[in-house]
């Protein structure tokens, strides 16, 4: 309820205040998982997502924004995450994947910063893994006009985009090694460590010096599984 109230409040500023208008609602179906790829203007581009879009999305941020505490308050109440900036998020990947599965709408803004590519930066590849890792299709946004009162500002949403045919079953190491991936300092192991958690060719692939497992000491399912320890025979492992 307290989330649905912010989003009417935040909608009624950004109508007012921004006078937006949002060009193919038709677009988004009522049911299904999408990636929501759009530009990055400004600080207000989440808010007016958020606000305009009609079902429920969650946004992926910078970690920053989360330094603030009424930030990081109104972010975990219209459902904006952080994601650390310059390095592989191992958490926030696995958050969105998971969000995708259970058939919720991912926003992410692909230049990583404001106006990312007028400054002759690079698209960053969370888009493209993403897509190619669950098939989900991507909706291009268009986020148009200057953020200053009584501006109008438009958003475009464009027809999804169908990559399913590049959905690939490969072990992570051959979905990793079409990205930049950079040493992880420490991985949490999923599911307390089970036989399918974590394969061999994803450990050698992000190298992390530490692994953390969360596992009950003696319990009945045996985890965590000793295939998955003689993979991270060059981590130091602990359990919580």
């Amino acid at each position: 309820m307290l989330r649905k109230i912010i989003v009417f409040l935040v909608y009624i500023f950004n109508v007012i205040v921004f006078r937006v208008k949002c060009v193919g609602q038709e677009n988004i179906q009522n049911k299904g998982a999408y990636i929501i790829c759009a530009n990055h203007t400004s600080n207000w581009d989440a808010p007016i997502l958020v606000s305009n879009l009609k079902r429920k999305v969650y946004v992926m941020a910078k970690a920053e924004l989360f330094k603030n505490k009424f930030i990081k308050w109104l972010g975990d109440k219209c459902c904006v995450f952080p994601v650390k900036r310059g390095m592989r998020d191992i958490e926030s990947i696995k958050y969105s994947l998971k969000l995708l599965k259970d058939g919720e709408i991912l926003v992410i803004f692909p230049e990583g910063t404001r106006k990312g590519l007028e400054k002759n930066g690079k698209a960053q590849n969370g888009v493209a893994y993403m897509a190619i890792r669950t098939g989900v299709p991507v909706i291009p946004v268009g986020i148009q006009g200057e953020m200053k009162p009584f501006r109008k500002v438009k958003l475009n949403i464009g027809e999804p985009l169908d990559f399913s045919q590049y959905k690939s079953n490969k072990p992570e190491k051959e979905i990793l090694d079409k990205y930049n991936s950079p040493d992880i300092d420490v991985l949490k192991v999923g599911h307390h460590g089970s036989k399918t958690s974590s394969s061999k060719a994803f450990i050698d692939e992000i190298n992390p010096k530490y692994a953390v497992i969360s596992v009950g000491k003696n319990n009945r399912y045996g985890h965590p599984n000793k295939e998955v320890l003689d993979n991270l025979n060059n981590s130091k492992v602990y359990r919580t």
